[in-house]
């Protein structure tokens, strides 16, 4: 390894350092652990384990869903997501994780991917939407896998907003809900953030920039008239009833409307990045419906926490 790569190594590992000794220790035993196991150093690990060039990338993918607990049928907030990826469908993966500490998590993920589509028993349901705009590296901007670290391991949404809002993060967008406190939609684009809450409405995330201060990154384009496509049909579609189920939910994220482009997506020309899972959740029973599929088969699988996030606050 060059002096300068690994320079680069140590100062990328010094923007990170006081929130990861701090706040994730457990993350960093995981890095050094994987470092061991690959035979790499500890520095060259935790690139891998931080750093996403994804947040770079000009991709289309994903639609998001939130429905506070006045809204929903159930009385708890539901969260949905359809993830769209170039990934075969057989690697999604469920995983339902129980910690010595009482720590819970259901997700859906696949090999080298962070689990960014999933709920814990804190009351919270968290994904992410790509952000498609040309953005310039930053410096000094943390990689986006920092507060998906922190939602895993703390729980913590007031910790989490702190960060966003404390230090500089790469272009991304993600999509926390609560089940008592409502959803935040957190945006950052050329090292600005806005953080967008919705106490008691619902919301839907497509692939636009929805903070009106951060607008003016996203040029007027054919393809951001794509996206409008989804991000105005899934608006449309809660303004339909005054109340959702888990099943009004998923039936919003099987909607064709606009197909090709629309929100559960299937391969065209015109649509490289297709639905290949996704999840609906009701935060406060801490129940999951995923699959690993287009979300219209309707090939579902379901898992239920332990101890929910209602059970802990008893």
């Amino acid at each position: 390894m060059g002096g300068s790569e690994a320079a680069a190594l140590d100062h990328f590992w010094e923007l990170h350092r006081g929130i990861y000794e701090r706040w994730l220790p457990e993350s960093l035993e995981e890095i050094h652990g994987l470092g061991e196991g690959a035979n790499i150093s500890f520095l060259e690990a935790f690139l891998v384990a931080t750093a996403s060039r994804a947040s770079l990338r000009i991709s289309d993918a994903c639609s998001s869903i939130f429905v506070p607990h006045n809204c929903s049928l159930t009385g708890g907030a539901l969260l949905g997501q359809n993830k769209d990826t170039p990934r075969h469908p057989s690697e999604h993966l469920g995983i339902h994780k129980i910690y010595s500490s009482g720590r819970e998590e259901i997700l859906l993920t696949y090999a080298g991917w962070i689990g960014n589509i999933g709920i814990n028993n804190h009351g919270m349901g968290f994904c992410a939407n790509s952000l498609p705009l040309e953005c310039r590296e930053i410096p000094g901007a943390l990689a986006p896998g920092v507060l998906w670290r922190l939602i895993h391991e703390t729980g913590d949404l007031d910790l989490v907003l702190e960060t966003a809002r404390r230090f500089p993060f790469a272009k991304s967008s993600i999509f926390i809900g609560h089940a008592t406190r409502g959803c935040h939609i957190l945006e950052f684009i050329q090292g600005e953030a806005d953080i967008l809450v919705f106490p008691e409405t619902p919301c839907a995330r497509a692939n636009t920039v929805l903070s009106p201060r951060l607008k003016k990154w996203q040029p007027e384009s054919d393809a951001v008239s794509r996206f409008n496509l989804r991000q105005n049909r899934m608006d449309e579609l809660l303004k339909t009833q005054p109340a959702f189920s888990l099943e009004g939910i998923h039936g919003i994220l099987q909607d064709h409307e606009h197909y090709p482009l629309s929100v559960c997506r299937h391969f065209t020309e015109l649509d490289r990045n297709v639905t290949t899972g996704g999840y609906v959740a009701d935060l406060a029973a801490g129940r999951v419906r995923f699959w690993a599929s287009h979300t219209c088969l309707n090939l579902v699988s379901e898992a239920q926490m332990e101890h929910p996030y209602f059970s802990n606050k008893i």
